[in-house]
């Protein structure tokens, strides 16, 4: 690998016109993003490291709103969200324990409500839109 690399730049370097100069470039890769949307309309863009929760996205961001109490192991529904559409349909159903929790949350249960904590960010659900449910206490 590192001979390969000695080679194209050997061979960048014998080019008419080169300085003599080769280096390569990469374009350092953009995380995913996620908006959170407050109860008071206003927005928060976050980018989320896939395979990081949007739970965990939010607290570490310090987006009001999501509370998270429990640190993510599904025990307190402080970190209720409800997903916008087309994004609520790329998620898989929410298991039965995510359902039992999500009755008990302190705002009223929507059709696409889950806890963030459940959400693990990946590239298809970059863009993601959530509204942070009021009140999560």
């Amino acid at each position: 690998m590192q001979g390969d690399c000695r080679r194209e730049r050997a061979r960048q370097e014998s080019q008419p016109g080169s300085t003599g100069l080769a280096f390569f470039h990469r374009t350092p890769k953009r995380m995913p993003k996620v908006t959170y949307i407050h109860s008071d309309g206003a927005a928060s863009e976050v980018e989320v490291a896939s395979g990081t929760s949007l739970m965990m996205a939010a607290t570490a961001h310090d987006v009001g709103g999501i509370v998270g109490d429990c640190g993510g192991v599904m025990s307190c529904a402080t970190c209720h969200v409800i997903v916008e559409p087309p994004f609520d349909s790329l998620l898989p159903p929410p298991e039965d324990s995510e359902n039992q929790m999500l009755d008990y949350t302190a705002a009223p249960r929507e059709p696409t409500s889950r806890l963030s904590c459940q959400i693990v960010m990946r590239e298809a659900l970059a863009g993601i839109r959530v509204r942070i449910a009021d009140p999560q206490l």
